[in-house]
């Protein structure tokens, strides 16, 4: 385990027990959770799966069985939330490829670009461990390639993405 797996992947499970998604409204919810919360609540999207396969292999039975069925098999929270970010790591590296597309460069420098970004040991490495950083890389770089769109096209639609995801990336890792 990464030394930070813990503290996100525990933040979301106790966003689900407690019933409460904002880490400020909870004291021990803050206590868990120390980072912004965003990357927690994808984790938390990507647990509801895990969860309703559990219940219906209990036979939805009641609650207590299932908190006593997902406790013997807590892999599988660590196998979603490190499936979020792998596809954040995989969603990256397709925004440096169209980054590098609006650029104006041809499909084989397109394609190195993205191969630099995809075969990176540290890009990797965050990718498969259930960390903020890969959602972070994705989120800047996405406020890149859409600030890139502003810059040329000047479009309403790409200066509203470029600023949701500037402020996802804040709320992923400040």
């Amino acid at each position: 385990l990464a030394s930070d797996e813990e503290v996100m992947i525990g933040g979301a499970l106790r966003m689900l027990e407690i019933r409460n998604p904002f880490p400020t409204l909870s004291p021990v919810l803050a206590e868990t959770l120390y980072y912004p919360p965003l990357v927690a609540w994808a984790y938390v999207a990507a647990f509801v799966p895990v969860v309703a396969t559990q219940w219906a292999a209990i036979g939805f039975g009641p609650v207590g069985e299932l908190a006593l069925a997902l406790s013997f098999a807590p892999e599988f929270y660590w196998y979603a939330a490190r499936a979020v970010s792998t596809a954040f790591g995989v969603a990256t590296v397709y925004v440096v490829f169209r980054l590098a597309r609006d650029l104006g460069f041809g499909t084989a420098a397109c394609l190195l670009a993205a191969a630099f970004v995809a075969f990176d040991p540290t890009h990797l490495m965050m990718s498969a461990t259930a960390r903020h950083w890969s959602a972070t890389v994705f989120l800047v770089w996405a406020t890149v390639w859409m600030s890139l769109r502003v810059l040329r096209d000047g479009r309403t639609a790409d200066y509203r993405a470029a600023a949701l995801l500037g402020g996802l990336g804040f709320g992923a890792s400040y």
